[in-house]
């Protein structure tokens, strides 16, 4: 669907307004709608990209915050084959979660994800990123590509009693709420030994299920991350029937208009602030209090998100009850889930057939999304290579830098030396080559006959409202 101008709510107005800020990655392609047809595939967002959408009006658009392009720049050569680009890194990004406590800005550099895919050590080292894992991508000691844990699958093995080694572990949906509790769902059906009544008993936790470490099974470190947990402290929250039961009564639709009655594999979590807390369980005569959850699975195509609040109901984002009025017809509950509210469509325009792989919401602080992005990450000198970017402001300049080839290496980055650092917090300066001059959303780079080489590029303007340097997130391009 397509708005007339005037019905457009610029992103940049949007990310200073009030309401919900929704981090998501998408199961499958999807492009944000008022970015349709533009250069440098800046509009398509994947599996392997985090997008954001700021619900202000029902007119939000989503953009790319943390894209795949700058994930294999951050990540760097994590195999060890010295070529520092991987078309599948991650397999995909299977969750996303953004700290509470500790929180610190919504940039790279504090997303934490798990993946479907583990990644190498030839960067990183030991211990690597695992399935099973939830870690932020950050520079330490000077080095880049290193982790920090949020949570280890050792932990998740023990909070949920189970059998299975932690490299077979997926973290498939990940939350957590202001007092600590931490929500999570698994990607396959386990037996795990949990707390139920007042007893430690075996019960199979279902993919479309949510289990609850509560807060008081777990102590924390310095930087907010998980330090240990109790053993065999976890509990179902709600099995896989009364999520379906909250499907059901959502009265939902998936992109081709079919009512849907099961969630199938629950696939993404986050805390619903909108409503007061009211999920309950009683373990050992103590009565414990959890937030309802926002949550989505494989079978709400068209990006459909639902909320345990009411029984079961279609979330609600941001303080603009829209509801895809405009998309679906008025009363929210007559047509096909297109993926409109999320800010996206197909490619190429129509109901988005992706459903929901992570989801993160927070109402503060803002995002403030500016990337780099080009359709050509590998290419063979001489070549002509379209280098895109959108968010921040015009004119920018794109800054080239000469970045490491040698096996198991990561591009070198720098803290901004601007403070506050403003979109992205670091520079990439190491190899320095020059800047050009970006008046437009894209251009052109002419590659002559070089030797192999891997250019990191980031674009760089003045942000109109704080009037400081802002950065994009890195991109590099592979010249062979």
């Amino acid at each position: 669907m397509r708005l007339a101008p005037s019905m457009v709510l610029s992103f940049a107005a949007a990310a200073v307004a009030q309401g919900n800020h929704v981090w998501f990655v998408p199961t499958a392609a999807v492009e944000g709608w008022c970015h349709a047809g533009s250069p440098c595939c800046v509009q398509d967002i994947g599996p392997r990209d985090v997008a954001v959408v700021t619900k202000a009006t029902c007119q939000d658009c989503a953009m790319k915050v943390a894209p795949h392009l700058a994930w294999n720049t951050l990540v760097g050569d994590d195999d060890g084959d010295a070529l520092h680009w991987q078309a599948s890194l991650f397999g995909e990004i299977d969750a996303v979660l953004m700290k509470r406590a500790g929180a610190g800005a919504p940039d790279m550099r504090h997303l934490f994800l798990s993946p479907k895919r583990a990644l190498g050590t030839a960067v990183s080292g030991t211990p690597r990123l695992r399935p099973g894992d939830v870690a932020a991508i950050v520079r330490r000691g000077g080095a880049d590509g290193q982790l920090e844990f949020f949570l280890r699958a050792e932990q998740v093995r023990d909070a949920l009693g189970l059998t299975v080694a932690p490299a077979d572990i997926d973290v498939d949906a990940i939350a957590s709420d202001d007092a600590g509790n931490i929500f999570l769902s698994l990607d396959t059906d386990v037996i795990a030994n949990l707390r139920v009544g007042a007893a430690i008993l075996p019960r199979t936790l279902h993919d479309g299920a949510v289990a609850v470490i509560p807060a008081t099974a777990i102590t924390w470190d310095a930087r907010a991350n998980v330090a240990g947990v109790v053993a065999n402290s976890a509990m179902i929250l709600l099995n896989e029937g009364q999520v379906n039961t909250a499907v059901v009564h959502a009265a939902v639709n998936d992109h081709l208009g079919a009512p849907v009655t099961a969630i199938g594999d629950l696939d993404a979590l986050e805390v619903d602030e909108t409503v007061p807390p009211a999920l309950s369980l009683t373990w050992g005569g103590v009565v414990y209090t959890f937030p309802h959850l926002a949550f989505a699975g494989e079978t709400l195509t068209g990006l459909g998100v639902l909320s345990t609040a009411g029984g079961g109901a279609i979330f609600t984002f941001g303080t603009v009850p829209c509801c895809l009025q405009l998309a679906r017809g008025s009363g929210c509950l007559t047509g096909p889930t297109t993926g409109f509210e999320m800010g996206v469509q197909a490619p190429g325009g129509g109901a988005a057939t992706a459903s929901l792989n992570a989801l993160a919401i927070r109402f503060t602080p803002s995002p403030y999304p500016f990337f780099v992005e080009t359709c050509t990450p590998v290419v063979i000198a001489p070549a002509a290579v379209q280098i895109g970017s959108k968010g921040g402001n015009l004119p920018r300049i794109l800054i080239l830098s000469a970045g490491p080839t040698a096996a198991g290496t990561a591009a070198l980055s720098a803290p901004s030396p601007w403070t506050p650092a403003v979109a992205h917090p670091d520079i990439y300066l190491n190899g320095f080559i020059g800047t050009v001059f970006m008046p437009a959303d894209s251009l052109t780079l002419s590659i002559p006959a070089i030797a192999p080489m891997n250019l990191v590029f980031q674009a760089a303007c003045i942000d109109v409202l704080t009037g400081m340097p802002a950065l994009s997130t890195p991109g590099t391009l592979v010249i062979r």
